[in-house]
């Protein structure tokens, strides 16, 4: 959407500045790294750490979304749990952030770094930041990352802490009113926009609770 609108837009300087944005970022917090993706470690676009891939996989939800069915084109292969481990472990990351899935979630990981209680590294999907990510909500959804451990912020929804940091999904409140009136004027009913977006926008994505969100050690 954003290259559709540079170039529809004659913004030459806006499609050389995404061009050149990298496709992974280290932030660090509190002495400890974190990885910051898109979509997932492989690919920009990629499904890996979407909710409906993680893994133990939510059977029902994946149901729901169509993705789990091996016979189905729409088939998502679960993520194992190793492998997200693994791509944290290469990075030498005790969390990887990320996006693009649509739907959040927060999982904690156990790992060699402390005793068996210690949950060593985190995963966490903010969904969306400017549309609903629960059923009948209507607010979007930012990661926040913290050394303060103790601290959580009171308007969390859903948080742990994991590799000495804090992890926590924190609602992005917004004017649903003008922000309706700017997407339908921008895509109105007929648009493919308006048929993906627009009932999502309105009542959020059916069915989906932060039951579904809060994940293995997250609460």
């Amino acid at each position: 959407a954003l290259r559709a609108a540079a170039a529809a837009a004659a913004a030459p300087e806006l499609l050389g500045w995404l061009r050149a944005l990298p496709l992974a970022l280290v932030a660090e917090v509190g002495g400890r790294r974190v990885g910051i993706v898109h979509g997932d470690v492989e690919s920009l676009a990629g499904w890996g750490l979407g909710v409906e891939a993680m893994s133990p996989p939510d059977a029902p939800l994946r149901a729901a979304l169509g993705c789990g069915d091996p016979a189905s084109q729409q088939y998502l292969p679960p993520t194992p749990r190793e492998t997200a481990l693994g791509w944290m472990e290469e990075a030498e990351v005790v969390g990887l952030v990320c996006t693009h899935t649509c739907l959040p979630h927060g999982q904690a990981y156990r790992d060699s770094r402390g005793g068996a209680a210690e949950w060593g590294r985190a995963v966490f999907n903010n969904g969306s930041a400017g549309m609903p990510n629960f059923e009948g909500q209507r607010f979007g959804l930012i990661t926040r990352v913290s050394a303060d451990l103790h601290a959580v912020p009171p308007d969390s929804l859903y948080g742990v802490a994991a590799g000495g940091l804090r992890f926590d999904a924190l609602p992005v409140h917004y004017d649903h009113d003008g922000w309706m009136a700017q997407f339908e004027a921008v895509w109105p009913a007929g648009s493919d926009a308006h048929a993906s977006y627009h009932a999502r926008l309105v009542r959020g994505p059916g069915g989906f609770t932060r039951r579904h969100a809060a994940r293995e050690g997250v609460s």
